[in-house]
Protein backbone atom coordinates (compact mmCIF):
# COMPACT_ATOMS: atom_id res chain seq x y z
CA UNK A 1 0.00 0.00 0.00
CA UNK A 2 1.60 3.20 -1.25
CA UNK A 3 1.06 6.27 1.37
CA UNK A 4 0.06 9.42 -0.21
CA UNK A 5 2.83 12.11 0.05
CA UNK A 6 0.64 15.02 2.36
CA UNK A 7 0.46 11.71 5.24
CA UNK A 8 3.79 11.06 4.83
CA UNK A 9 5.02 14.55 5.71
CA UNK A 10 2.07 14.72 8.49
CA UNK A 11 3.53 11.48 10.05
CA UNK A 12 7.15 12.87 9.91
CA UNK A 13 6.18 15.86 11.04
CA UNK A 14 4.60 14.48 13.89
CA UNK A 15 7.55 12.10 14.48
CA UNK A 16 9.69 15.15 14.71
CA UNK A 17 8.16 17.22 17.21
CA UNK A 18 7.51 14.24 19.37
CA UNK A 19 11.45 14.08 19.38
CA UNK A 20 11.73 18.16 20.23
CA UNK A 21 9.56 17.57 22.84
CA UNK A 22 11.34 14.83 24.22
CA UNK A 23 14.72 16.34 24.19
CA UNK A 24 13.69 19.44 25.50
CA UNK A 25 11.54 17.91 28.27
CA UNK A 26 15.15 15.48 29.50
CA UNK A 27 15.58 17.28 32.80
CA UNK A 28 19.52 17.95 34.00
CA UNK A 29 20.43 15.37 36.40
CA UNK A 30 20.24 15.23 40.39
CA UNK A 31 23.32 16.81 41.50
CA UNK A 32 24.70 14.70 45.17
CA UNK A 33 27.25 16.16 47.05
CA UNK A 34 30.11 14.43 49.11
CA UNK A 35 33.43 15.29 50.60
CA UNK A 36 36.50 13.50 50.07
CA UNK A 37 37.34 10.61 52.65
CA UNK A 38 33.26 11.59 53.94
CA UNK A 39 30.09 9.35 53.48
CA UNK A 40 26.63 10.45 52.49
CA UNK A 41 23.58 8.53 53.41
CA UNK A 42 21.07 9.17 50.31
CA UNK A 43 17.53 8.11 51.03
CA UNK A 44 15.67 6.89 48.11
CA UNK A 45 12.10 6.44 49.08
CA UNK A 46 10.23 6.40 45.55
CA UNK A 47 10.67 2.12 45.60
CA UNK A 48 12.88 -0.31 46.21
CA UNK A 49 16.29 -0.38 44.15
CA UNK A 50 17.14 -3.14 41.94
CA UNK A 51 20.66 -2.00 40.90
CA UNK A 52 23.27 0.87 41.07
CA UNK A 53 26.01 1.95 39.29
CA UNK A 54 28.92 4.43 39.28
CA UNK A 55 30.38 5.19 36.22
CA UNK A 56 34.18 6.31 37.94
CA UNK A 57 34.48 4.37 41.28
CA UNK A 58 37.97 6.11 41.66
CA UNK A 59 35.70 9.53 42.17
CA UNK A 60 33.10 7.72 44.09
CA UNK A 61 32.36 4.67 45.26
CA UNK A 62 28.54 3.91 46.43
CA UNK A 63 27.69 0.88 49.14
CA UNK A 64 23.90 -0.41 49.16
CA UNK A 65 22.71 -0.04 52.86
CA UNK A 66 18.99 -1.61 52.06
CA UNK A 67 16.43 -1.51 49.35
CA UNK A 68 15.30 2.36 49.91
CA UNK A 69 19.25 3.98 51.09
CA UNK A 70 22.48 3.57 49.48
CA UNK A 71 25.71 5.06 51.01
CA UNK A 72 28.26 7.35 48.53
CA UNK A 73 31.89 7.07 49.57
CA UNK A 74 33.94 10.41 48.53
CA UNK A 75 37.50 9.46 47.26
CA UNK A 76 39.10 12.32 45.33
CA UNK A 77 37.42 15.59 43.70
CA UNK A 78 35.67 15.41 40.59
CA UNK A 79 32.47 14.59 39.31
CA UNK A 80 30.85 11.20 38.51
CA UNK A 81 27.61 9.48 37.24
CA UNK A 82 25.71 7.54 39.28
CA UNK A 83 22.14 5.71 37.88
CA UNK A 84 19.98 3.92 40.33
CA UNK A 85 17.47 1.15 38.31
CA UNK A 86 14.26 0.20 39.86
CA UNK A 87 11.61 -2.04 38.00
CA UNK A 88 11.01 -0.23 35.06
CA UNK A 89 12.69 3.17 35.39
CA UNK A 90 16.60 4.69 35.76
CA UNK A 91 17.53 7.91 37.54
CA UNK A 92 20.42 9.32 37.05
CA UNK A 93 22.13 11.50 39.07
CA UNK A 94 25.52 13.57 39.51
CA UNK A 95 27.72 12.74 42.49
CA UNK A 96 30.27 15.86 42.61
CA UNK A 97 33.01 14.98 45.50
CA UNK A 98 34.66 18.19 46.79
CA UNK A 99 37.06 18.88 49.54
CA UNK A 100 36.64 19.39 52.98
CA UNK A 101 35.66 23.20 53.89
CA UNK A 102 38.25 26.02 53.72
CA UNK A 103 38.60 27.38 57.69
CA UNK A 104 36.41 25.01 60.21
CA UNK A 105 36.75 21.36 59.72
CA UNK A 106 34.41 21.15 62.52
CA UNK A 107 31.17 22.70 60.67
CA UNK A 108 28.26 20.07 60.44
CA UNK A 109 27.67 21.16 56.80
CA UNK A 110 24.14 20.31 55.48
CA UNK A 111 25.19 19.10 51.36
CA UNK A 112 21.50 19.25 50.01
CA UNK A 113 21.67 22.63 50.39
CA UNK A 114 24.76 22.91 48.44
CA UNK A 115 25.34 26.16 45.62
CA UNK A 116 27.78 26.33 42.88
CA UNK A 117 28.95 29.67 41.63
CA UNK A 118 30.39 29.15 38.12
CA UNK A 119 33.27 31.97 37.58
CA UNK A 120 33.97 33.18 34.03
CA UNK A 121 37.78 34.64 33.92
CA UNK A 122 38.35 35.40 29.79
CA UNK A 123 38.31 31.85 28.45
CA UNK A 124 38.69 29.66 31.40
CA UNK A 125 35.75 28.56 33.44
CA UNK A 126 35.94 27.44 37.19
CA UNK A 127 33.56 26.55 39.83
CA UNK A 128 33.49 27.25 43.46
CA UNK A 129 30.83 24.98 45.67
CA UNK A 130 29.35 26.60 48.75
CA UNK A 131 27.27 24.38 51.31
CA UNK A 132 25.49 25.86 54.25
CA UNK A 133 26.57 24.81 57.99
CA UNK A 134 24.07 23.98 60.77
CA UNK A 135 23.82 27.84 61.80
CA UNK A 136 22.61 28.03 57.86
CA UNK A 137 25.93 30.23 56.98
CA UNK A 138 27.40 29.96 53.86
CA UNK A 139 30.74 27.76 53.86
CA UNK A 140 33.22 27.59 50.89
CA UNK A 141 34.37 24.03 49.83
CA UNK A 142 37.66 23.63 48.50
CA UNK A 143 40.72 25.53 47.63
CA UNK A 144 38.84 28.00 44.97
CA UNK A 145 37.40 25.61 42.77
CA UNK A 146 38.78 23.92 39.78
CA UNK A 147 39.02 24.61 35.98
CA UNK A 148 36.25 23.48 34.14
CA UNK A 149 36.38 24.49 30.98
CA UNK A 150 38.87 26.67 28.22
CA UNK A 151 37.97 28.09 25.16
CA UNK A 152 40.14 26.81 22.21
CA UNK A 153 42.94 28.95 21.45
CA UNK A 154 42.35 30.78 18.04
Amino acid sequence: MKVPKPVRRAVMGLAAIFVMSTVAGAAEPVRLYVTIDKAELVSLPSAPISKVAVTNPSIADVYVINPTQILLSGKQAGVTSLTVLYQGRAEHFDVVVHPGPIGNSRARLVPSEAHAVEVQRASRTSQQLFVRDEERAWVQLGGGGKAESEAPAK
